[in-house]
C-alpha cells in the first residue's frame, strides 16, 4: 500500500502552523500573555484536541459559526491523512465523506475544477487551508494589538496609582510630625476597624 508522505507531510506542515495559531489565539482570549509559561491544556502535551479548542473558540465568540464550520471541514482530512494509513489520496478521502460534507468541500473548488480529480481536490484543500490559516492570523493580529494597549493603559493608571500613593503617605508624614494629629489619626482608624475594641482610656495611654 502507498503511504503517500508527500501529500501527508503537506499536510502536517500546513497543520502545524494552524493548530500553533490556534493555541496562541486561545492563550490570549484566556489571558495567558506569558508564552513561557507552563500550562495543563496548551503545553507541549496537549490537554484538549484540535476540536475541542476550535469549539471553544466558537464557545468565546472568538470564531463564527462559518468559521468553526471550515476549521471542522478541514479537520476530516487532516485527521484521515495524518491518522488513519488507508487514506492515502485526495480522492480516497473524498469517497469516503456523505453527500453534505462534499457539498461543503466543493465550495472551494475554482469553477472548472472537479472533485473527482486529485489535482483539483489538493488545491481545494490548500485553499481551505490557507483561508484557516488566515483567519486565525487576523485574529491573532488584532488581539495582540488589542492587549498591547490595554497592558499600556493599565501601565499608566498603575503609575499613577503609585504616584497618589507616595503623595498621599509623604502627607501623612508630613503631618504626623504634628503630634495631636498623629494621634487623632491612629485614633480615627481604630475605632472605624475596630469600633467595639475602642477603649478611650487606652488611646489616650
Amino acid at each position: 500500500m502507498e503511504i503517500n508522505l508527500e501529500l501527508r507531510s503537506e499536510v502536517l506542515r500546513y497543520s502545524l502552523h494552524l493548530e500553533d495559531g490556534i493555541n496562541s489565539l486561545l492563550l490570549l482570549n484566556l489571558g495567558i500573555f506569558d508564552v513561557g509559561r507552563t500550562t495543563r491544556l496548551f503545553g507541549n502535551k496537549a490537554g484538549i484536541s484540535y476540536k475541542q479548542k476550535i469549539d471553544l473558540l466558537f464557545d468565546i465568540d472568538v470564531l463564527t459559526k462559518e468559521e468553526n464550520a471550515e476549521m471542522e471541514l478541514l479537520s476530516i482530512f487532516r485527521n484521515k491523512l495524518l491518522h488513519d494509513i488507508y487514506y492515502n489520496s485526495m480522492l480516497s478521502i473524498i469517497d469516503s465523506l456523505d453527500k453534505g460534507l462534499k457539498s461543503k468541500f466543493k465550495v472551494y473548488f475554482e469553477k472548472g475544477q472537479d472533485i473527482g480529480d486529485e489535482k483539483d481536490c489538493l488545491a481545494s484543500l490548500r485553499k481551505l487551508f490557507l483561508k484557516n490559516i488566515k483567519t486565525i492570523s487576523e485574529k491573532n493580529k488584532y488581539l495582540k494589538e488589542i492587549s498591547e494597549q490595554k497592558r499600556e493603559l493599565f501601565a499608566d493608571g498603575q503609575n499613577r496609582n503609585l504616584h497618589q500613593i507616595d503623595v498621599f503617605y509623604d502627607l501623612i508624614k508630613e503631618l504626623s510630625l504634628d503630634g495631636d494629629f498623629a494621634k487623632s489619626v491612629h485614633q480615627f482608624s481604630f475605632q472605624t476597624v475596630h469600633p467595639a475594641f475602642y477603649h478611650p482610656v487606652l488611646m489616650e495611654s
